[in-house]
């Protein structure tokens, strides 16, 4: 079930959630984040993720792909090189579900 009060809520201030954990944009990561709901559910759903899958997302960027697939998808597992993104993704995380985060250790 989705929590939609905070999860659009979530959605209309990710530059402002960025910018409260000091995240800054990293031009050597190629950094760009999906912010538009629809485009976001278009994705998930022209992908095919069905209720039984378990995804592997490499680049949770702020976490709305993630978020989204997670909403179908048995299992959403995500892999980020940022490490600043931490709060960032664990904010967006706490109304997601079956979604395990592994952060680059380098």
């Amino acid at each position: 079930m989705r929590t939609f009060g905070v999860y659009t809520e979530k959605m209309k201030n990710v530059k402002e959630i960025l910018a409260r954990n000091g995240f800054s944009f990293k031009k050597a990561f190629g950094q760009n984040f999906i912010t538009d709901g629809n485009l976001l559910k278009d994705i998930v759903r022209e992908a095919g993720i069905g209720p039984e899958d378990t995804v592997l997302e490499i680049g949770c960027g702020a976490g709305t792909l993630t978020y989204e697939l997670s909403q179908t998808a048995k299992r959403v597992v995500g892999y980020e090189i940022d490490r600043a993104l931490m709060p960032v993704l664990g904010w967006y995380f706490a109304v997601g579900r079956c979604v395990r985060s592994y952060f680059h250790a380098g």
